[in-house]
């Protein structure tokens, strides 16, 4: 087996491709709002207009969840994913992404 030099951050970037890339789950259809919004981004990006959000305007008609919503939102997605192997949350530290550049 041939040893690699790749930093960390290729290979988190190499991994999420490949989870990413294999997802065959189903897409949640657009609501109506949604599709709205998407076709008028679309035609003024042709157009060569710019467009600015609000700071909280997400595009989209559904409320913004509150931060515990959104912790349980994320935990049912784990709970119901098989392809996400469990990792401890130092994985995820801002230390760990930028360790290869000290």
């Amino acid at each position: 087996m041939k040893a690699e030099h790749r930093t960390r951050s290729e290979l988190v970037r190499e991994a999420l491709r490949t989870y990413l890339s294999a997802s065959l789950s189903r897409t949640e259809p657009p609501t109506r709002a949604e599709a709205r919004a998407y076709r008028e981004g679309i035609a003024g990006y042709q157009r060569g207009a710019e467009a600015t959000l609000r700071g909280d305007d997400n595009g989209s008609d559904r409320p913004r969840l509150q931060k515990n919503e959104l912790a349980e939102y994320f935990e049912a997605m784990a709970a119901n994913s098989k392809k996400i192997p469990p990792l401890p949350d130092s994985v995820f530290a801002r230390d760990s992404f930028y360790k290869d550049h000290d």
